[in-house]
């Protein structure tokens, strides 16, 4: 996993205090028959030992769910002041 300069500041400020982390995680948009699941980023403090994965990424505490790291190894975190913060796969 890489994170963009542009994406490191902008989720550096984002984070409230040493407790919370940059959580990549599937997340599900829209609803009903239209629902589907979208790679996405929130900030988070709830760690599951069993399940996620917790690492350091240029000095920023990222966390993903094991199972999910194995799928999508190569991505990448970037801003765009229009998106927020984007994720690309390559």
């Amino acid at each position: 996993m890489k994170i963009s300069a542009a994406a490191h500041s902008f989720l550096s400020d984002a984070l409230s205090d040493e407790e919370s982390f940059i959580r990549v995680g599937l997340i599900t948009v829209g609803g009903a028959c239209s629902a589907k699941m979208v790679l996405g980023v929130s900030i988070d403090e709830d760690f599951n030992d069993e399940d996620d994965l917790r690492m350091m990424i240029d000095g920023l505490p990222v966390t993903i769910t094991k199972q999910l790291n194995e799928t999508v190894k190569d991505i990448c975190l970037d801003f765009d002041p229009a998106k927020g913060v984007t994720i690309s796969h390559s």
